[in-house]
This record gives structure tokens, sequence and C-alpha cells, in this order.
């Protein structure tokens, strides 16, 4: 289904069906997948501007990154999201982004 083509599915309707795909696909192991899909989404969510779901799909981009090692690309994008969070102030997403970076610095 290509749900950006489905006239009746609002602008949040189509940026959480692309959040979803991407992740049920990072889950499967189609990472590669799962990257793409988030990218464009960030990018799209940009453009509209719809920063909540620009600042999501990087904090699951970050996270599917760190996953498959790369810890650097995977802190700048969580570090991205977490800037969005606060100039939203969402404070459940901030708690979940800085609780991933210190994971993050555990680790490395």
């Amino acid at each position: 289904m290509n749900v950006a083509a489905t006239s009746s599915t609002s602008v949040p309707e189509v940026q959480d069906a692309l959040r979803v795909r991407a992740l049920a696909l990072s889950h499967v192991g189609r990472i590669e997948e799962s990257e793409q899909i988030l990218e464009r989404s960030i990018r799209s969510s940009h453009s509209m501007p719809y920063p909540l779901a620009e600042a999501r799909a990087l904090s699951d981009l970050g996270e599917i990154l760190m996953r498959k090692g790369d810890f650097g690309q995977g802190r700048t994008r969580l570090q991205d999201a977490l800037g969005i969070f606060h100039r939203l102030g969402a404070k459940v997403y901030i708690g979940q982004v800085e609780q991933s970076l210190a994971h993050l610095s555990d680790e490395t």
C-alpha cells in the first residue's frame, strides 16, 4: 500500500505509517530499507514542517544505527532528535532520547 498516495490519509497518519513500516522492517532484519524509509520520513517531515514526526524518525533512526554498531551516526541522529524535542517541550521523548544517549556513552 502506498500510504503517501492515499488522499483520505492525513499528514500525521502518513508519517506514523512510514515510521511503523520502518520499525517493522528493522525488526525482521531489513535494516537498509528501514533506514531509507526513515530518511525519507525525516526529509518530508522537515519540509512540511512537522517537527514531532521529524524528531521521532530521527530518534528511531539513531536507535537503529546504534544497534548496527554505527555509534557516531546514531549519536548524531539522537542529538538532532533531542534538540527538536527540547524545542517542542516533549518531555516524554526527551527522557527516552537522553536514556539512549546515556546508554550509548556507557558502550563507547
